[in-house]
């Protein structure tokens, strides 16, 4: 049906096509030509329009060529800054050669349609300028101005592999585009000798419809040489860029059949995010350029035209990102043969934890922790602080820790330390760097296989040769991390027999419900009270209802990879899609055949309610008062707060433009009220939670590990560098009067009045 859906579709546009092109066929001439009082000025001025209109493509092209590594160093470091530092000289090789072959299709695209549109479009007096009048040489020198700028930020950015790496690469791949470009220019003058006429018949094909079409048809103009009808032969230029884009999809092609998630047949690195991004670039430049060539005769606005296409083309393949729910086993500690929600028994889980305890009752710590997000930065910061106080407070501290509640990055980094636990513990130091190498690896690379080869296909129009639903950029990236994960198939019933155990803390991965912007909690244990049909069917059910769902209750008798939770809970924004569950789940109100309902949600970046990850900790917490307290075998409560960003000073503000507020000022105000209304609720919550406590004669402390250095990166990959700087800010916190009252707090149990006063004593030592 979907496809049946697209075939109508794609009739309909062809039928639309022709009555168009019928329409405007008779459209000739300059603009100008049925006016007689036009001055030379606007003659200039519309002529320049018309020109700056014909070569839309291939200037767009440019100025992307040109811009995109300025701005990833400058206006859009953090997001975009990494793109260009690069771990191997291959990688920056195969970026360089892209880079020629980009610049040089938008160079030869460019000359094509500048010299030729004239007599595309039969407009008066019109003829065939010679724009490049040095012919290669001018093609050459245009293609490395072009290309310098992607030299620079590469060799600039990538540094850290050392001087020689990169001076390498970019050698290397100069000099793979001189040897592919003289080989292509050798095939290009075989075959315009040898050849010339298969040329001709598939330009006459695409132009006509007939390959023996003859020379004189005007279909064919701006194609062919302008001498006599008779003897008209294709232009050269038209052969080179037909090459030029063929050579452009053999690379595509072949990248995707090397490197297909799951299938590297060399054992290679993924190739380069760039390398994917200049690809596309270089067969759209292409592509484009010679269908608005083409079509501007008939006056078709390509790009809006495809636009629409692509809008229409999602609609009636009904494209959406997709996320697997997993089958669960009738054995699985997760199962409920009534498909209502298991209730969990938190005191027991907590004191299961403290039954390998070496310490007394009395000396007992529940750590709770909150990872913020913050992109790959976050989950390095997670990790290193994790395993820091493992190494200096020990195994009973890691032991200790409740439940780690965690959002965006902080939830990879919570993925990756849950998975190098070993019986509750961390294993030695060198396995336990490689947790951090594996926290901080590069995923940008996933996401760039996945924007280039399945989502891309379905935005031009062609879900079919996408594949599999589930396959898009989340699936790629997933796919990494599990390649990296000592136990790659684990699912959230594999950590809930753990955390029955007393090995692992509970992880809640925080992700936020795009329909109804309820916060939706993954984890392996239940949440939140009621189950799904007390929430929908129950008149009563706003008791239960919190504006926030848990995967038990959403999905009873569901699993989920706890890669999918990460990513779920890790979807940054554009970076990653936002998916929805791909089977509906259905549910049925008991006494009533009418009323029954299908559940369906995208899931999104839980950062957008709660990026710290606080909020959700503080209310589990509270939800063991429900229990009498001399059933908790603890006596203190350790609320830790990792945060992947500094606290910041007030700033002055310039102020925006008036029309940029009256655009874009609501959605700038929501961007900007998240962060400080978190930290202003959050702040309320943690005082308020430690006073609650205190009645109940547990004490309660709160302290703060945050990544005090400027300007972290907000993408989802790591410079070598800034992997050290995790490292280094690590050491820089560890000497800091915030970490050692954290550590006397832990380590003098005896002693301890409160964190204030460790402060205070901190100060008047220092």
């Amino acid at each position: 049906m979907r496809y049946a859906r697209y075939f109508v579709l794609v009739g309909l546009a062809l039928i639309a096509l022709f009555f168009y092109v019928k329409a405007t066929s008779r459209n000739k001439g300059w603009p100008w030509d049925k006016k007689t009082d036009v001055t030379r000025n606007e003659r200039c001025i519309s002529k320049l329009w018309f020109y700056i209109v014909s070569l839309r493509v291939p200037i767009i092209s440019i100025l992307v060529i040109l811009s995109l590594p300025i701005i990833s160093a400058t206006v859009a470091k953090r997001f975009l800054g990494n793109l260009y530092s690069l771990e191997y000289s291959w990688q920056i090789s195969v970026v360089i050669f892209a880079s020629g072959m980009m610049s040089l299709i938008a160079i030869t695209t460019l000359e094509t349609i500048a010299e030729n549109i004239e007599l595309r479009l039969e407009l008066p007096l019109g003829e065939r300028h010679n724009f490049f009048t040095k012919g290669r040489f001018s093609r050459g020198a245009f293609t490395l101005i072009l290309a310098s700028p992607t030299v620079a930020i590469l060799f600039y950015k990538s540094l850290d592999i050392g001087v020689y790496q990169v001076v390498t690469g970019i050698i290397f791949g100069g000099l793979a585009s001189i040897v592919f470009l003289y080989s292509i220019h050798s095939f290009h003058n075989w075959a315009k000798t040898r050849h010339r006429k298969l040329f001709e018949g598939f330009f006459k094909f695409i132009l006509t419809g007939n390959i023996n079409s003859c020379n004189n048809h005007k279909s064919l103009n701006g194609y062919f040489h302008s001498n006599s009808p008779a003897s008209r032969t294709i232009l050269n230029e038209h052969i080179w860029n037909l090459l030029l884009f063929v050579s452009g999809l053999f690379f595509y092609s072949i990248t995707a059949f090397i490197f297909y998630p799951g299938n590297n047949i060399l054992g290679l690195d993924d190739p380069p995010a760039l390398w994917f991004a200049y690809l596309i670039i270089w067969m759209l430049t292409g592509i484009l350029g010679g269908i608005t060539f083409l079509a501007d005769r008939f006056r078709i606005p390509v790009l809006l035209a495809l636009f629409i296409f692509t809008g229409l083309s999602y609609l009636a393949f009904d494209v959406d990102h997709f996320y697997s729910l997993e089958p669960i086993t009738k054995n699985s500690v997760m199962y409920t043969a009534d498909n209502s929600r298991q209730t969990d028994d938190f005191i027991s889980i907590i004191n299961n934890k403290f039954s390998k305890s070496s310490l007394d009752k009395e000396k007992r710590t529940l750590v709770i922790v909150g990872a913020s997000g913050g992109g790959i930065q976050a989950s390095g910061w997670t990790v290193e602080a994790l395993e820091g106080l493992n190494q200096d407070l020990g195994k009973e501290f890691t032991n200790s820790i409740g439940l780690i509640s965690s959002t965006s990055g902080g939830s990879v980094g919570t993925m990756y330390f849950l998975d190098g636990l070993k019986d509750g513990s961390l294993p030695e130091t060198s396995s336990s760097n490689l947790i951090f190498e594996k926290a901080t690896s590069n995923s940008l690379d996933a996401i760039g296989w996945g924007l280039s080869y399945p989502d891309f296909l379905r935005i031009i129009s062609l879900p079919p040769l996408a594949g599999d639903d589930l396959k898009d950029r989340g699936y790629a990236v997933e796919d990494d991390w599990k390649n990296l994960m000592q136990n790659p198939d684990t699912k959230l019933s594999d950590w809930k027999r753990s955390i029955d155990k007393g090995e692992i803390p509970i992880p809640v991965f925080n992700a936020t419900l795009i329909e109804d912007g309820r916060r939706f909690l993954i984890s392996p244990v239940s949440l939140i009270d009621g189950n799904l049909q007390d929430l929908v069917c129950n008149q009563n059910s706003n008791q239960l209802d919190r504006k926030a769902l848990d995967f038990r209750t959403l999905f009873p008798n569901k699993d989920l990879f706890v890669t999918t939770a990460a990513r779920l809970s890790a979807t940054f924004p554009y970076v990653s899609p936002i998916p929805r569950n791909q089977e509906a789940q259905h549910l049925e109100c008991p006494g009533s055949s009418t009323e029954s309902h299908d559940f369906v949600y995208h899931v999104a970046d839980g950062g957008f309610f709660d990026n710290s990850g606080l909020f959700t900790a503080i209310e589990w917490v509270d939800n063991l008062l429900k229990n009498p307290v001399s059933e908790l075998e603890v006596e203190r409560i350790l609320l830790l707060e990792i945060t992947a960003f500094p606290g910041e000073k007030l700033k002055g503000q310039k102020g925006n433009s008036g029309w940029l507020n009256e655009w874009v000022g609501p959605l700038l105000t929501l961007n900007s009220v998240r962060d400080s209304t978190q930290k202003a609720r959050d702040q309320k919550e943690i005082e308020g939670f430690a006073d609650l406590w205190r009645s109940k004669g547990i004490k309660v402390e709160h302290f703060s590990i945050p990544y005090n250095s400027n300007n972290q990166p907000l993408s989802w990959k790591l410079s070598l560098n800034e992997k050290d700087n995790i490292r280094d800010e690590w050491n820089s916190y560890k000497r800091s009067s915030e970490y050692r009252c954290l550590n006397k707090y832990w380590t003098e149990t005896d002693k301890w009045d409160s964190k204030e006063n460790c402060l205070a004593n901190e100060e008047k030592l220092t």
